[in-house]
């Protein structure tokens, strides 16, 4: 089984070493211990390249993806193994300001139709099925500027700093420790989307065919049991910051415990 990965903190740290850490990390190992029929790997691989070679039948699980059509026609989904925080946009302080509604919140439609502010997206990146859509709605625009670097948010932040992007959208715990890492909470804020309130369910998925049906069948097995043990709660509950907990608590507790109980009840 090949396990891809990126520089992706705080769910994939890369330390200069080569030592990994983070909660995509610490997942895998979690399968690999519950699957210790299979030989492990893991490589250095974005995203984009990991899907064409599970296109091309090699035998890949991908760790906390979101469901995509176009990723669900060539992968095998497994239960769901994490949630994923509503998404944030990241920005210099007071530049959406003009955009924010009552709840100071900003509308990605409303972003992307003002053509004075360039919007900087990574290419092949999901951030939900609702934003996905606005987004490939608006893809032709001028201010959409593709991002092939799937760098820890660094070109990211690198074309905000420079005036190239006026915004990028990611989650809240990856904005959080990227600004914390590189001390910019004194220049760039978050400020969450209002067409992304709910939580989503993030998964394993794994090549189609015979041999990804096999392993997703054990993977949720394995999912089951950590879901019960409370180790994958555990798990995403330490990669988020401390005042995100209650949210996280609360949208466990809807939406990850039910697949925990239906699953006790299973067994």
């Amino acid at each position: 089984m090949v396990w891809p990965y990126f520089s992706f903190p705080p769910h994939v740290i890369v330390e200069p070493d080569g030592t990994l850490s983070g909660a995509s990390v610490e997942l895998q190992r979690l399968m690999a211990k519950a699957l210790p029929e299979y030989r492990h790997e893991r490589i250095n691989s974005p995203v984009n390249r990991s899907m064409m070679a599970a296109q091309e039948g090699q035998p890949y699980c991908l760790t906390g993806l979101l469901k995509r059509p176009d990723r669900e026609r060539i992968l095998s989904y497994s239960l769901p193994c994490r949630l994923v925080p509503p998404q944030v946009a990241v920005t210099v302080q007071g530049l959406l300001d003009a955009h924010k509604n009552a709840d100071g919140q900003v509308s990605m439609k409303s972003l992307l139709q003002d053509g004075r502010l360039t919007y900087g997206h990574i290419k092949g990146f999901s951030h939900g099925q609702t934003l996905d859509r606005i987004i490939e709605e608006n893809y032709w625009r001028e201010n959409v500027f593709e991002i092939l670097d799937m760098k820890t948010l660094g070109r990211q932040l690198e074309l905000l700093l420079s005036g190239r992007i006026q915004y990028f959208i990611t989650t809240p715990e990856q904005a959080w420790y990227a600004l914390r890492e590189q001390r910019l909470f004194d220049h760039l804020e978050m400020i969450r989307v209002a067409e992304a309130q709910e939580w989503n369910f993030g998964y394993i998925a794994c090549t189609q065919g015979e041999w990804g049906r096999e392993v997703v069948g054990k993977i949720n097995a394995a999912i089951r049991r950590s879901l019960r043990n409370g180790e994958l709660k555990r798990i995403y509950r330490r990669n988020l910051p401390a005042q995100m907990w209650p949210e996280f608590d609360a949208a466990w507790e809807r939406m990850m415990t039910p697949i925990a109980e239906e699953a006790e009840a299973a067994d």
